[in-house]
């Protein structure tokens, strides 16, 4: 309730508010992880030039006890170097492997990403057909944060395979 009324309160000022937020820790359900994506949709509803940092999606990296602990009760296999470090990371391994999150959590995680990165921004700097493509991504990552639903995310495959090839032009 705090954070919905320093939302109004903003609306009419120079002042762009900026959250934070993170899904995907231990013990959380899949409607704790759907309540945290729709508030962020009525935070930008409420002020339209809040700036949402995320959620991101937690990863779980060395040094700290909730590592210690999830590595510990998942039996999770922990790379030996640096090397494969960064070979887990490119293969996305840390957000692959997290047993402690509902399963449908992690069948949609990169979804997650990808449109809640559209739905929830303040602004796109693109103009013409770059901007036109933005605000239609926008429109349906909101639509599909807001139900949940992301079976069939042709949006994102097309958006994947021209990254692709993009990059193979290269």
């Amino acid at each position: 309730e705090q954070i919905m009324n320093s939302l109004k309160v903003l609306s009419g000022s120079n002042i762009f508010p900026r959250y934070s937020f993170m899904v995907g820790l231990e013990n959380e359900s899949m409607q704790q992880i759907k309540n945290t994506y729709r508030f962020c949709l009525t935070m930008t509803d409420i002020n339209s030039t809040v700036d949402i940092a995320g959620p991101f999606i937690f990863r779980l990296y060395p040094g700290s006890p909730i590592f210690n602990r999830l590595s510990e009760r998942y039996n999770l296999k922990i790379p030996d170097s640096l090397e494969d470090w960064v070979e887990d990371l490119k293969k996305e391994v840390s957000y692959i492997e997290m047993p402690w999150t509902p399963l449908r959590f992690r069948k949609n995680l990169k979804s997650l990403a990808f449109y809640s990165s559209y739905a929830l921004a303040t602004y796109a700097d693109n103009k013409g057909l770059g901007r036109l493509s933005y605000l239609l991504l926008r429109k349906i990552g909101r639509l599909r944060l807001k139900y949940f639903f992301f079976k069939f995310p042709f949006e994102y495959w097309g958006y994947s395979t021209l990254t692709k090839i993009r990059q193979y032009k290269k």
